[in-house]
């Protein structure tokens, strides 16, 4: 049986911010293109991913931080995860 995916962009500002909604959840994605400079920033239920590129050569760098490496933030999961 086929793995289907989906995946659908919105454009809330459009060239600035963007609604990704999948079949796993929604991630907001701040992004800007520029001449020399791509940057994206996505949060999502994971944590944050930090993107950047130069566009049209195919190099980017990635980088995710997961909210519970964030200070403040590790203490308010922990405690979602307790309540379960």
């Amino acid at each position: 049986m086929p793995n289907v995916r989906f995946h659908r962009r919105v454009a809330l500002i459009p060239g600035w911010l963007y609604l990704n909604l999948s079949k796993q959840g929604f991630s907001l994605t701040l992004r800007r293109r520029g001449k020399r400079l791509s940057l994206s920033i996505t949060v999502g239920r994971g944590g944050i991913r930090f993107t950047t590129g130069v566009p049209g050569t195919g190099v980017s760098v990635s980088e995710k931080v997961d909210f519970d490496e964030m200070p403040g933030l590790g203490a308010l999961t922990a405690k979602d995860e307790d309540k379960r």
